[in-house]
């Protein structure tokens, strides 16, 4: 506790309630400023000595709890103590006109999903409101869909944090400390044993969990770090089906226009927010048929290079076997998506999750072939361009691909030959070193060049070792030259390149172990007879820069190997899990 808190917890004492209501200049009280400062001592000191301070009304006639959420307080100690401590009671809600709707507003744009939840259970009707006198700011499906970074998709884990993510378990409550026996009024004293057997166990429970998750906050804080994403991603879905939910009592032109009007799932296409696109279509999938200026959503999700959305729009088929995409796209939609693919993405942001400039030029054929595959034969050919007073002129779209990405085919080029000379240099380096040290027996040899170590296991694992380093090392050398020698034409970055890097990555990572092994073997013979625990930090130690390097390495490795021989761009994902009465709905309207 800081002094000003101890200072505002005495001055509060000395004050009367009444004069706690007094308001400044701007109508604001000291608890306004204390709830928009996230000073929870402040706060609790405040209400304490008077409770009615949470109702009171600033300038713009904002609760205490309605000014905190606007201006982001820090706290959400501050949102939960003011949102249990806000009443409802008198006969003026408390949350004059928008005042609710625009406390869920803000709060969920903060990420405060939980509070928001809690709020929304009080006011449901809310849900399909908007914010704004002029309806400006949009609805809460808007604002989630203006935050990528408060869902799965829009968060950036690497492949420890997404393992670590399944793991850790979360539970998201409405209400903080909720448990659902104090409700409960026993009648009998049977019965009141019972709830109380059952409360102990629960406090047991829980201080046992609550004691395990702050040893792991200590021990490994990113364990903490990833609960708090897990709880925000999963209640920011949990908000969007309360969304869904409440306006799923609308006519189908009404959910339509409440959509198009705040661009729901054109956001969330372009920014790749795959969870609310999810529970939108699955809910209503009249919605796929919608489109933005003209173009289909997956020409959208194209454009963007949105993977994870594709493979959402091209879900083949529903679990009753109805089709909902063509097989081949109409042909002004496979001219808008050759289009799409063949020029710079709007969304250059992706492009910072590939490493190196020859991954993200393979990344951007890999779309461009992935389009040019699945439209109709017809339009990969040529494209229609018109010259003042001329015949039509035909414009390949390849041309168009390669003139738009002719600095980033420049930078790949830059980036694969500076990689691979840097890498052949070590590659080299570690071919003769175990060419030498193969020559060279440690222990000398006898009369007949027989080594004289020649009956100890270590010698045995040096010569294994000393072999297959040499030879990882030599296929690296290979590799890594032939990639130099390459005439870095733009499809040889679709296969030939990262392949090469590929084969060279690895190889080299062996040739690095097989090294280290080798030496230690050859120290522990040397040693073995004045130190015999010396193979011990001999072999800790030799681990450790191979460790370092699968570190720094393998990351780059493991992407280009991903991006190389994973999956294909456009294969569907699978999400009708309502399929058959979505269905059954949408086609009952639509022939209405």
């Amino acid at each position: 506790m800081s002094a000003q808190d101890r200072f505002v917890e005495k001055l509060v004492d000395l004050l009367s309630p009444e004069e706690l209501e007094v308001p400044d200049g701007t109508r604001c009280t000291a608890i306004h400023y204390a709830a928009m400062g996230g000073r929870i001592r402040m706060v609790k000191a405040l209400v304490g000595r008077n409770p009615k301070l949470t109702n009171i009304l600033d300038g713009d006639h904002f609760v205490p709890l309605r000014r905190s959420a606007e201006y982001g307080a820090l706290s959400k100690e501050v949102f939960w103590f003011l949102a249990m401590n806000t009443k409802d009671d008198s006969p003026r809600r408390i949350f004059p006109e928008d005042q609710a709707f625009g406390t869920i507003y803000y709060l969920a744009y903060a990420g405060h999903f939980d509070v928001s939840l809690y709020l929304l259970h009080q006011y449901p009707h809310l849900a399909k409101e908007k914010i704004g006198p002029i309806k400006a700011k949009g609805s809460l499906l808007r604002a989630l869909s203006l935050r990528p970074l408060h869902f799965l998709s829009g968060a950036r884990l690497n492949l420890w944090e997404r393992l670590l993510y399944k793991c850790v378990p979360v539970n998201l409550k409405s209400i903080p400390n909720e448990c659902p026996w104090i409700s409960r009024t026993p009648t009998t004293m049977a019965q009141a044993l019972q709830i109380f057997r059952k409360l102990f166990v629960i406090e047991a429970v829980g201080a046992f969990k609550k004691f395990l998750w702050t040893a792991a906050k200590i021990v490994a804080p990113p364990v903490q770090r990833i609960r708090d994403a897990k709880l925000r991603h999963e209640g920011a879905v949990e908000l969007v089906k309360r969304v869904c939910a409440q306006i799923s009592d609308m006519e189908t032109a009404e959910i339509l226009k409440f959509f198009e009007e705040d661009l729901i799932i054109n956001w969330a296409t372009t920014k790749g927010i795959v969870e609310i696109l999810e529970v939108c279509l699955e809910s209503y999938p009249e919605l796929i048929w919608t489109t933005y200026k003209g173009k289909s959503w997956l020409t959208v999700a194209v454009e963007y290079r949105q993977e994870e959305v594709c493979g959402l729009f091209l879900a083949a088929n529903s679990s009753d076997n109805l089709s909902i995409i063509p097989t081949t796209p109409e042909n002004a939609e496979s001219l808008a998506m050759l289009n799409a693919a063949a020029r710079n993405s709007p969304n250059f942001g992706y492009l910072s999750n590939v490493p190196g400039a020859a991954i993200q030029m393979q990344r951007e054929l890999q779309w461009f072939k992935a389009v040019e595959g699945w439209v109709h034969p017809y339009y990969r050919v040529a494209k229609k361009t018109f010259q003042e007073g001329e015949t039509e002129v035909y414009e390949a779209y390849w041309h168009i691909f390669l003139d738009e990405h002719k600095e980033l085919l420049k930078n790949g080029e830059k980036w694969m030959k500076s990689t691979s000379s840097s890498f052949l240099l070590i590659s080299t380096l570690i071919a003769v070193a175990l060419f030498v040290a193969a020559l060279i027996v440690s222990g000398g040899r006898n009369n007949t060049g027989v080594p004289i170590l020649l009956g100890k296991n270590s010698l045995l694992v040096f010569a294994v070792s000393d072999a297959l380093g040499l030879f990882f090392s030599m296929a690296a050398v290979f590799s890594f030259s032939a990639i130099l020698t390459s005439s870095h034409e733009p499809e040889d970055f679709l296969y030939s390149l990262p392949k090469n890097m590929i084969i060279g990555l690895s190889s080299l990572f062996f040739s690095l172990a097989s090294m280290l092994a080798a030496f230690a073997a050859a120290l522990t013979f040397v040693l073995d007879e004045r130190l015999k625990w010396a193979w011990i930090p001999v072999t800790v130690l030799s681990c450790l820069p191979v460790a370092l390097f699968a570190m720094l390495q393998l990351p780059l490795l493991f992407q280009m190997v991903k991006s190389t021989f994973g999956p294909s761009i456009f294969r569907p994902r699978k999400i009708w899990k309502r399929s058959t009465n979505c269905w059954t709905r949408t086609f009952h309207k639509k022939t209405s």
